[in-house]
């Protein structure tokens, strides 16, 4: 079907509950998320017992999808996790519409989404969910406090690169945060590399950050230059692209750090010596 006409899309609108809309504005920004990612960012810490916020959030993604607002990708792209009870969700035509009339942006806007996502692409969409899911449950531990977070594409920096030629640098995620004691703000750009890119290309990522950096935008509008953090999947990897950024004479090795997911919350929570 075509989907909704707009009154009934408004009168669907006025019966969803924040909690609703907060699904599909995850949604929208990550374009795909686990059941698992959606319990873990706006249900576990609501229930006490785990049991009973994973029923709650499935009934709440049963609803949404009842409703044609959400919908799950077939099994063969969203192959993630061994046997996660990884529905992999994303949000319908449909669903974009209702969520841009509940924000009053008028709900014709065309569907951004991807229309049939490689499953390297669907993988490194909940690889970013993942850092965000570790991210969000250590700030509520209190290990440190998430000022902002961008994902793509509000994370990404136009700027002038050579020759006065438009670029944009794409990171992953923007992220600042606050230390525990409340003393020190730290900015970071984060890369999940799922090991699937060849070295060079992920070291020309790198010239590019160095590149920004240099036309000092970055800095002249938030006071800093970010840490950029590239996330990789074993430390064999981490290995490699550390030695490669220490070879590429044009990269500044202080501007980088090589982790694995583990990595990721003490790092953050050391802020960026």
């Amino acid at each position: 079907g075509r989907g909704l006409g707009t009154t009934r899309l408004g009168t669907l609108a006025t019966s969803l509950s924040a909690r609703d809309i907060s699904v599909l504005e995850l949604l929208h920004e990550h374009r795909f998320l686990t059941t698992t990612h959606l319990y873990a960012l706006l249900f576990e810490e609501k229930h006490a017992n785990e049991g009973t916020g994973l029923r709650v959030c499935r009934r709440v993604l049963a609803r949404l999808h009842r409703h044609h607002l959400i919908d799950q990708l077939p099994r063969r792209v969203g192959g993630y996790g061994a046997g996660s009870s990884a529905g992999v969700w994303f949000l319908t035509p449909t669903g974009q519409r209702l969520r841009s009339l509940a924000r009053g942006d008028g709900a014709n806007l065309p569907p951004a989404r991807v229309r049939d996502p490689s499953t390297r692409f669907v993988a490194h969409t909940l690889a970013v969910a993942d850092v965000r899911v570790r991210l969000h449950q250590a700030a509520r531990a209190g290990r440190f406090a998430i000022r902002t977070l961008e994902t793509e594409p509000r994370c990404w920096r136009p700027y002038l690169g050579l020759h006065g030629v438009r670029e944009t640098l794409k990171p992953d995620l923007a992220l600042t945060t606050i230390s525990a004691d409340g003393q020190y703000e730290d900015a970071w750009f984060l890369e999940v590399d799922l090991g699937t890119e060849h070295l060079p290309t992920v070291l020309g990522k790198c010239g590019q950050y160095e590149t920004y950096r240099r036309t000092g935008t970055e800095q002249a509008k938030r006071g800093a230059f970010p840490l950029v953090v590239w996330i990789t999947t074993t430390g064999e990897r981490a290995e490699k692209l550390r030695a490669g950024i220490h070879r590429t004479r044009s990269l500044d090795n202080a501007l980088f750090r090589v982790i694995t997911p583990d990595q990721l919350t003490d790092l953050i929570t050391g802020g960026a010596e």
